[in-house]
């Protein structure tokens, strides 16, 4: 059949939604891939009616840009392989996991979390969450300036583990329940909550993807409100060990206080990298705001032209500061822990055992001497990975 011919047909299995004033956010419901188009890219998806030819559709758009060639490709190759577009030709595949997320898995099932969250709303009302917001920050500010120095210096190994393992585990799941029932209150649909490892530590999480359909200030309450619940929680465990007399208690909720702030860091996955990206309307903000820098020094190379607007001067400084975190860490590290690097794995054997026999204290300075040979090494190891998968990418294209 002639290109011309070729009839392109919109999948049932979407949902359209206005993201912006620009574009449009589109979900493939079957395979759960979600996109967002632009109002030009939009308008030419909703022409595939299964009645429209590609002549018919170049000659209602009339753009001289617009060509057999370029609908094929937009139809039947560029949306086709998200299943936007039937095409019998590609083997659409659900969508896969985050490659950011290792080893992740469900621990409830989202009908299971859909059994609490409606429980949990009351908590998103206006006026309840600010009052609860003010009380919370000023509460958890005070028993930290108390109890700071205690926290730096408090012997880990007074601790019941197996208290401290289920009250986190609780604290966590609480968090994500906060996520799931903010999505829940504001009309979006949430999945199930997992667990997995990021950066070699055990997290857990929500799936709330569906709210890329609410507006940019619910998407961004949604983002939060797992520091939000963890934060009350925290206050729960402080309030019942100074009840109690039971410090360790104390200890825990302003550690978990702690946790719930370090969410708020913008260059790793956490809830401030989502509100950041969120805030700006702009998905997968990691890897976009690096594609836009390389745009920017390359406009320099090659005399390309680049647009000089405050948003994307604004992503080029975030990936700017993104990438050189990681070099400066490099450095950091190899200039003031180089003999610990080198002899990281044998040191951390001796420090277990000395620990198992009571010969040192099982604290947070101990544990942190270890965190940034070991983090080091993590880093270092995925930058090399990735260069090697680009320079066989690259090998593949040329033997092409």
């Amino acid at each position: 059949m002639e290109k011309s011919k070729l009839i392109p047909v919109c999948s049932i299995d979407l949902s359209i939604s206005k993201f912006d004033q620009e574009s449009y956010y589109i979900h493939q419901t079957k395979f759960d891939y979600r996109l967002k188009l632009s109002q030009e890219s939009h308008d030419l998806l909703l022409l595939a009616n299964g009645t429209n030819t590609l002549e018919n559709i170049k000659n209602l758009v009339n753009d001289s840009e617009v060509d057999i060639d370029f609908l094929e490709d937009f139809y039947f190759k560029n949306l086709a392989k998200y299943g936007i577009i039937e095409n019998k030709d590609i083997d659409v595949q659900p969508i896969s996991k985050p490659s950011y997320l290792k080893l992740s898995f469900i621990v409830l099932p989202a009908k299971v979390v859909d059994l609490i969250t409606p429980y949990l709303k009351f908590l998103f009302v206006p006026q309840l969450m600010y009052s609860f917001l003010g009380l919370i920050l000023i509460f958890l500010s005070i028993i930290t300036f108390q109890y700071y120095n205690t926290l730096i210096s408090y012997d880990l190994t007074q601790i019941n583990w197996l208290y401290f393992g289920l009250l986190g585990f609780i604290s966590v799941t609480f968090h994500e329940f906060g996520h799931a029932s903010s999505a829940k209150y504001f009309g979006a649909k949430h999945g199930g909550i997992g667990g997995g490892f990021y950066l070699f530590t055990p997290v857990y999480f929500a799936d709330v993807s569906d709210i890329w359909k609410l507006s940019r200030f619910k998407r961004i309450i949604v983002n939060l409100s797992g520091i939000y619940f963890e934060s009350i929680m925290s206050c729960l465990y402080i309030v019942f060990g100074l009840v109690a007399n039971i410090e360790m208690f104390v200890i825990i909720g302003i550690f978990l206080f702690f946790h719930s702030l370090w969410n708020l860091n913008p260059f790793l996955r956490n809830d401030g990298y989502w509100v950041l990206s969120d805030g700006l309307n702009y998905p997968n903000l990691s890897k976009n705001s690096l594609l836009l820098l390389k745009d920017f020094i390359l406009s320099f190379l090659k005399k390309t032209t680049f647009i000089y607007s405050v948003k994307n001067i604004f992503l080029i400084l975030y990936a700017f500061v993104n990438q050189s975190f990681v070099f400066i860490f490099l450095y950091f590290s190899i200039k003031n822990y180089g003999l610990d690097l080198l002899t990281f794995p044998y040191d951390f054997v001796i420090y277990i055992k000395n620990v198992i026999n009571n010969i040192v204290e099982f604290n947070i300075k101990n544990i942190f001497h270890f965190f940034i040979p070991f983090l080091f090494y993590y880093i270092l190891i995925n930058y090399l990975k990735s260069i090697i998968l680009n320079l066989v990418k690259r090998r593949k294209l040329v033997q092409k």
